[in-house]
């Protein structure tokens, strides 16, 4: 009996990226997942088959992460690539810069089966407890904390000014007057272990390390980078002084530099003073006392102008009467009186 075979071919189309180019997918956070490599204009991912640490590190070199010896996954740890597996029995020496300059299988040599893909877990080159802000600048963003060598961020949840001025004298801003900001997660598109809640700073303490806070294992950390909706950010913004001078001049931003942060008054950029949007309002404070101060100096002149014009209707003096001519026609005619009597008696 004839039959049919049916053949489904699933095609890949080129995505653009850098032959070579190396990345890990599908982790909680970016330091983990599984190993891609870009061949042919398409992402691939790499059987497990002789993966090891030293592959693995030569992998997160090559992604810009520290030295430190990374793990090395197996079994398909963060699922398959809808790509196809490009590379076996990938052997380095640990001295390498790519994955290009290692001994490797090519895909059209080996069969790989779905659940053998590798993975990999790199590690950031800092210290725990130190600080960094992850934004559009250096003086404002969201704030990632190091913990185990790695870089974390710190849940946005009862975030205060406390904190934030805490965050900002530990970068360095020791005259500084923070906004306190929240990024929400949706918008923040790095995807970080969240180390820390409920951080409670007084806002006198020398760094992060002092105030009270839940301190999360990374296991628990990179679960709540699942499920945290805000992270904790800040801006950090100083008054200064214009050196040699004595009067407190425009809120500006400051940079963080071995200069700006070991000099006491940081002299100011004049151009940075019409777009500041403090000095702007403190110039609309002004204006708006100004205003007030008008008003109350014309309403104590109306004032002053009625109860003048009060008085001097009061302190009038009244017309006097002339009696002296009354009298004297009193007189006359009395006297005339007098004359016709005497004629009557007559």
């Amino acid at each position: 009996v004839g039959g049919y075979i049916f053949v489904f071919v699933h095609t890949i189309e080129p995505t653009g990226c850098e032959e070579g180019a190396v990345r890990i997918t599908d982790g909680l956070i970016e330091n983990e997942g599984r190993l891609e490599v870009c061949v042919d204009g398409v992402w691939g991912s790499v059987c497990d088959d002789g993966w090891d640490k030293t592959d693995a590190h030569v992998a997160c070199q090559q992604l810009g992460f520290s030295e430190l010896e990374p793990e090395a996954y197996f079994g398909s740890k963060f699922g398959v690539s809808i790509g196809p597996i490009v590379y076996s029995n990938i052997k380095c020496g640990g001295w390498e810069t790519s994955l290009d300059e290692c001994a490797k299988t090519n895909y059209v040599n080996f069969t790989c089966p779905g659940d053998r893909i590798a993975g990999a877990f790199c590690l950031d080159g800092c210290r725990n407890g130190d600080i960094r802000l992850s934004g559009y600048n250096q003086f404002e963003g969201v704030v990632q904390i190091c913990v185990d060598n790695v870089w974390g961020v710190i849940s946005g949840e009862s975030w205060t000014y406390g904190n934030s001025l805490v965050i900002c004298r530990q970068l360095g801003y020791d005259k500084s007057r923070p906004d306190v900001l929240t990024y929400d997660t949706k918008n923040y598109n790095q995807r970080r272990a969240v180390f820390l809640s409920n951080v409670t700073c007084n806002g006198i303490e020398s760094s992060l390390g002092d105030c009270d806070k839940i301190l999360y294992p990374l296991n628990v950390a990179k679960q709540l980078a699942e499920t945290t909706d805000e992270v904790a950010a800040v801006a950090c913004i100083s008054w200064t002084l214009e050196q040699g001078s004595s009067s407190m001049t425009i809120l500006t931003t400051v940079t963080q530099s071995s200069e700006s942060t070991s000099s006491v008054w940081p002299t100011l950029a004049a151009q940075n003073k019409s777009n500041d949007p403090y000095f702007i309002a403190f110039c609309i404070l002004c204006g708006v006392v100004l205003l007030l101060l008008i008003i109350v100096f014309v309403m104590f002149g109306s004032k002053v102008r009625n109860y003048r014009k009060k008085r001097r209707l009061t302190s009038r003096p009244l017309p006097s009467i002339q009696l002296t001519n009354v009298d004297a026609r009193y007189q006359t005619v009395n006297e005339d009186d007098d004359d016709d009597n005497d004629d009557l008696k007559n």
